[in-house]
């Protein structure tokens, strides 16, 4: 059986294993596993509210029998919790050794969590590279390399033949604090006719036309090239998807 498969009540079982440093010893009771399987739909659902997303399977009326979803990275932080938590019911006092894996559970689950919603953002070609990262036989390179986007990795927007249409590029997740949009330039193919741009703080608003409405089905490209009131640079690449007008029989 997967890992990220296996039941509620294997959750709950360890962390009553852990809760036995505390001096849970007696065989828990079937309340007491309703009750644990409460307390664990409740912190999963504080994780999911604060943006800790686990994959977790949530029901309307949890069962220990159910499948808990959890990847294998998430099972021993969320148990060593869901003890930590639970032996408020119980009137125990809580083990410092209980109470450090339960802090450390939370750090990993987090960290995991706050990585996974990273983006990547590669280095502008105006970055340099800094002393002793040139690559190795090309030593006069001091600034990272451009990067060239495959068709398929480049946004696609779509336009129909015998319309202009209107388009915004967003920079809030690029812009720091205190930053704005100083200036943007937009290059378009021969097939394309930028109709008019207009620049606010943190985007930029085009209309674009086809200029050869009889043919369809046809790509073009556009860059647009983003300066900010810090000098920064963001360079975006975009594929237009010239696609034929459907007439109304």
């Amino acid at each position: 059986m997967a890992l990220n498969q296996r039941l509620k009540s294997d959750v709950i079982n360890d962390a009553l294993s852990k809760m036995k440093i505390s001096g849970i010893t007696a065989p828990p009771e079937a309340e007491d596993i309703q009750l644990m399987v409460q307390r664990l739909e409740g912190i999963l659902h504080e994780f999911q509210a604060s943006g800790v997303l686990l994959d977790y399977n949530f029901t309307d009326d949890p069962d220990p029998a159910d499948f808990h979803g959890l990847e294998f990275y998430a099972v021993q932080p969320i148990s060593s919790i869901l003890a930590f938590r639970t032996l408020q019911d119980f009137a125990k006092n809580i083990d410092p050794a209980l109470q450090l894996q339960a802090r450390a559970g939370m750090d990993t689950l987090s960290a995991v969590s706050a990585d996974s919603k990273l983006r990547q953002v590669q280095f502008s070609s105006r970055h340099p590279r800094g002393s002793g990262n040139t690559q190795r036989y090309i030593r006069w390179r001091t600034f990272y390399p451009e990067v060239f986007l495959s068709p398929l990795d480049i946004t696609r927007i779509q336009l129909i033949t015998d319309e202009v249409n209107d388009y915004t590029e967003d920079y809030g997740d690029f812009l720091e604090r205190n930053e704005e949009l100083s200036d943007v330039t937009i290059a378009v193919t021969t097939g394309l006719r930028l109709v008019s741009r207009s620049i606010t703080a943190t985007r930029v608003d085009y209309r674009l036309e086809a200029l050869n409405p009889e043919q369809s089905n046809q790509s073009e490209r556009l860059q647009i090239t983003a300066t900010t009131t810090t000098g920064r640079v963001d360079i975006r690449d975009r594929v237009v998807e010239i696609t034929p007008k459907v007439l109304d029989e």
